[in-house]
């Protein structure tokens, strides 16, 4: 049974134990794209509605339900960009574009952005880290800092999967 679920099959990547919320399927992509690239934290926008009729299509796509995680369940959750990249920056410098949330219609209404760190540790103003984010949740001006890397948030996404194999709220952690 475990072979045909994780073996041989691409389609089949975990199984979910219940429904996550929205911010439990955040911190489980941005966990995914932090651990892909070898970040301290990570960070991805969400998709709230803002009384417009424009959407965030590129930070969370929506949340992960009970039952088999497939490939169509990733398409529906990943962020839209090709790539992640990752920023070098002061954890005061990480905070305040949290706070500053991700403006993609550059219209003042921003999308909330929810961080996550390794070991869930506080980050010190002064002290630099290595950001993940997905590349497409970036200014222009910050493309121009970031390091872009190969991996794609499919990519992350589908391998921490398979790293748990069975997903509940309790299991999903970064060391």
């Amino acid at each position: 049974h475990d072979s045909l679920l994780y073996g041989d099959s691409d389609d089949i990547y975990a199984i979910m134990e219940k429904t996550l919320t929205m911010e439990e399927t955040a911190r489980l992509t941005a966990i995914a794209e932090g651990k892909s690239v070898d970040a301290d934290c990570a960070m991805i926008s969400l998709n709230a509605y803002h009384g417009n009729d424009k959407s965030n299509n590129q930070g969370l796509g929506w949340y992960l339900y009970q039952g088999f995680i497939n490939m169509d369940m990733i398409h529906m959750i990943r962020p839209r960009a090709a790539t992640i990249s990752v920023l070098e920056m002061t954890g005061a410098e990480i905070k305040a574009m949290q706070a500053g949330g991700f403006d993609l219609q550059g219209d003042g209404n921003p999308y909330e952005y929810l961080l996550f760190t390794k070991g869930d540790k506080e980050l010190a103003d002064n002290t630099v880290y290595k950001l993940a984010i997905s590349t497409g949740e970036l200014t222009e001006e910050m493309r121009i800092q970031a390091e872009e890397t190969a991996v794609s948030p499919t990519e992350a996404i589908g391998q921490y999967l398979k790293e748990l194999k069975t997903v509940s709220v309790d299991r999903i952690r970064w060391e």
